[in-house]
């Protein structure tokens, strides 16, 4: 699941009038406009827009996020990032490998992948 603000919204096209994604939801308030939430297969929406960041970004806020959370007492995350419809095992892997190859995270991660 993931949150869209007002503006991405607009951006992406996502309006009263658009259907929910198969296997997907597009979270709607009271009125019936999108709230931002994005659920499933619908997070591809506005997914799809984002730019790639480079395979070293990911990894330094992997080191950032670990030792962030270290600081305040957890020890162990679990990581459902790339469990969504179209995500890339690939992309994971090099993320989490190098720091679990090193020893190099403080933080324990769990990684939970759907294999097809």
């Amino acid at each position: 699941m993931g949150l869209a603000n007002s503006l991405a919204l607009k951006l992406y096209g996502v309006t009263s009038n658009m259907q929910d994604l198969v296997g997907g939801t597009i979270s709607r308030n009271e009125n019936g406009e999108p709230s931002g939430l994005m659920v499933d297969s619908a997070m591809k929406v506005v997914l799809s827009c984002i730019p790639e960041v480079f395979v070293e970004e990911r990894r330094q806020a992997l080191d950032r996020a670990s030792r962030y959370t270290l600081m305040r007492g957890v020890t162990t995350v679990v990581d459902f990032e790339r469990s969504f419809p179209g995500a890339s095992l690939e992309h994971s892997w090099e993320e989490y490998w190098p720091g679990a190859s090193l020893e190099h995270m403080a933080t324990r991660y769990f990684l939970e992948l759907i294999l097809k």
